[in-house]
């Protein structure tokens, strides 16, 4: 996905704010996928990515002249959808309590590179990724969809989610040991998460 110009962007946020409903359509369109697929990852239920996808552009709408230059439009749109979500696990009571591996059994750890995408292309099973994802922590869920499908580094994951890199690592390494396991079971005929 590829941001707007800025110029551009700056004239659909002006023309937003003078309630132009053809802008607002306009910057709905392009970007609407992008955020669904980051709220994807974060929440398992494609009713709830729906909902908080619309919600985030709703936000946008209501004060379009918030986004001030500062990050790229895509990452603060990014922002604003994270922040809903954990406002929904809020209004829900369901925060999720993530345990992350020490730095030693990372360094220790078999096939720490294993390519879950590779297998999954192999596998030809897109229910099984589908699958395999909804059962990630959100976090880590967030940490994958940044580094393999955003090619974020680990330092710029480490910022997004405010936390250490070190702690981007063990969310990395406990969603591939977990995705192998998953694929694997998949694989050999039983959906068990």
């Amino acid at each position: 996905m590829t941001d707007l110009p800025d110029q551009t962007l700056a004239e659909l946020l002006n023309q937003i704010g003078r309630s132009d409903d053809k802008a607002c359509t306009r910057l709905y369109r392009h970007y609407s996928p992008y955020v669904y697929a980051f709220v994807r990852h974060r929440v398992t239920v494609d009713a709830a990515a729906e909902e908080l996808t619309h919600d985030v552009f709703l936000s946008v709408f209501k004060d379009p002249q918030a986004f001030g230059f500062k990050a790229k439009f895509s990452t603060w749109l990014c922002s604003i959808a994270r922040n809903k979500a954990i406002d929904l696990w809020r209004k829900q009571k369901n925060e999720l309590v993530l345990q992350d591996v020490d730095e030693q059994i990372l360094e220790n750890a078999p096939d720490p590179n294993w390519d879950f995408v590779a297998r999954f292309e192999s596998a030809q099973d897109a229910d099984a990724v589908r699958y395999c994802l909804d059962r990630l922590p959100a976090d880590h869920r967030e940490a994958m969809f940044w580094v393999y499908y955003e090619d974020a580094s680990l330092e710029e994951v480490a910022k997004l989610q405010n936390c250490p890199v070190g702690t981007v690592k063990s969310r990395l390494f406990n969603a591939r040991q977990r995705m192998r396991d998953c694929v694997s079971r998949w694989i050999e005929g039983g959906r068990h998460g």
